[in-house]
């Protein structure tokens, strides 16, 4: 049997086909679209068909409209395919191709870009960033580390505009991109607590990442809120690795077998999750029924654990997708929107989450 053929919908080809005549200059710049009614006629589609095009194409910079007067084209497409435009990251390119997090941010951020007629260069962000990156017209800097901030706000200074995606640091003055790791983090032990949890263990990766500290301050403002008391020794932190080190995943083991606790561990991250699991469940322990367990970001491979992971997502498409948006905006207006932009994360809660055991309640 021949599989179904798989049908685009129709706001889709609308959208699609004006996009390509502007594009192509069919359209050009400033010209006047035709009545909603008559490029719905023209499409064979209903009225509510074609408005769902133009409006995309409005919210992706192709159209403007002006209440009264009419639908126009925007911008010429073909203009921007000189635009320099680079992704600067601080890992291997190939591994930020293919993570979760980086790869969904990488490949969100280069599919709206190029939607909008920009080929974005990847770029590793080092030393050499500021001479590298000179003549670019914007440079979104991944997740970069502190002591790049100097170069990047030199780039700025030198009218590149750049935009940081991925990371919150305090004092800087570029405009960035981020979900909200402090309330993340927050909701994260909330949802421990509300199970009756008063010993939570925080495990976290890279102490000096943006991410990680924003995460580790949610967590302790999330326990002192509750009047939950904190302590040091439950606060664990590899130091260069996304992955459990031989003397953290001895720590962990001592702690989780020698009945000093934890009742529940926050993963802040899902490589990490996805490792206690496994190390818990090599112990001979079961979550939630032992220990419960909460990650950080949604994978596909905490879903498909055993249990399901509780975690926080973020919302990587939209927070890439606004960044597209302002690189655009900046290049053709001459300037950023300033300050923080960010996202609410969404807590997801599966099956690696229950109350303590008797032992542990308090």
């Amino acid at each position: 049997m021949a599989a179904p053929k798989r049908t685009v919908p129709a706001h889709r080809v609308v959208r699609d086909t004006l996009r390509a005549r502007i594009a192509s200059g069919e359209l050009p710049v400033h010209a006047k679209l035709p009545p909603e009614p008559q490029l719905a006629a023209d499409f064979g589609v209903s009225r509510m068909t074609a408005n769902k095009a133009i409006l995309a194409l409005v919210d992706e910079g192709w159209l403007v409209r002006t209440k009264g007067v009419g639908t126009f084209v925007a911008r010429d497409a073909r203009a921007r395919e000189t635009y320099k435009v680079q992704i600067a990251v601080a890992s291997d390119p190939s591994f930020v191709r293919n993570d979760h997090y980086f790869g969904t941010l990488y490949w969100t951020l280069r599919g709206a870009l190029g939607a909008s007629g920009i080929v974005p260069e990847l770029v590793v962000l080092d030393a050499n960033v500021a001479r590298s990156s000179a003549g670019a017209n914007a440079l979104v800097a991944f997740n970069p580390p502190r002591e790049s901030l100097g170069d990047l706000e030199a780039l700025s200074g030198a009218g590149v505009h750049v935009v940081v995606l991925g990371a919150r640091w305090e004092g800087s003055a570029l405009p960035c991109v981020d979900s909200d790791n402090v309330l993340g983090a927050a909701m994260a032990v909330n949802q421990l607590l509300d199970f009756g949890h008063r010993d939570v263990l925080f495990l976290g990766a890279f102490p000096e990442v943006a991410d990680t500290i924003d995460r580790l301050r949610g967590f302790r403002l999330a326990m002192k809120a509750r009047g939950v008391a904190l302590r040091p020794e439950r606060e664990i932190l590899v130091p260069m690795s996304l992955r459990l080190d031989h003397e953290t995943r001895a720590r962990l083991e001592d702690l989780l077998t020698s009945g000093r606790g934890p009742s529940a561990i926050f993963a802040a991250g899902a490589g990490l999750g996805l490792e206690t699991l496994s190390m818990t469940q090599r112990l001979g322990l079961r979550v939630p029924e032992d220990v419960s367990l909460i990650a950080f970001d949604d994978p596909e491979y905490l879903r498909m654990a055993h249990p399901p992971l509780s975690t926080v997502a973020q919302p990587l498409e939209a927070m890439a997708e606004r960044v597209a948006t302002m690189v655009v905006e900046a290049i053709e207006s001459g300037g950023c929107p300033p300050g923080e932009h960010l996202f609410d994360p969404v807590l997801i809660a599966r099956e690696s989450v229950s109350h303590p055991p008797v032992q542990a309640a308090i």
